[in-house]
């Protein structure tokens, strides 16, 4: 049987402007999915390189880089038009239920910075 299973969290940002100097000053510990233009705006997708075992850690570690923005990428931060952190579960037929918890304080710190949290639930891939 196969449980659900935690996959990571992704960071989405949508921009009227270019948002390659958040790119840049994220560092090599983000990675950049996606970058580009999307439509009328920019949209950009993230995730932390060596995810951790909770979608909690995951939005910390994002929001510690995402305070340390300076210059131009801070002001693109601040002006983006959505900002979201994207919990990725797989689903699974297991028995045993899932349970994790995004802890009050790092709620608060995304409620600060800005950023919606989202869940998304990917159905079984079985291989």
């Amino acid at each position: 049987m196969n449980n659900v299973r935690y996959l990571n969290v992704d960071l989405l940002i949508k921009s009227k402007e270019s948002l390659t100097p958040i790119i840049e000053s994220f560092g090599e510990d983000v990675v950049a999915l996606y970058s580009g233009r999307w439509g009328e705006y920019y949209r950009a997708n993230f995730e932390i390189g060596g995810s951790h075992a909770v979608g909690n850690e995951d939005i910390s570690y994002f929001c510690t880089v995402i305070d340390s923005l300076e210059g131009k990428a801070k002001e693109l931060w601040d002006n983006a038009f959505s900002k979201e952190f994207d919990i990725g579960f797989e689903s699974g037929f297991g028995k045993e239920s899932y349970s994790t918890v995004i802890n009050a304080s790092t709620v608060k710190r995304a409620a600060n910075i800005g950023a919606a949290i989202n869940i998304t639930i990917y159905p079984l891939n079985e291989k």
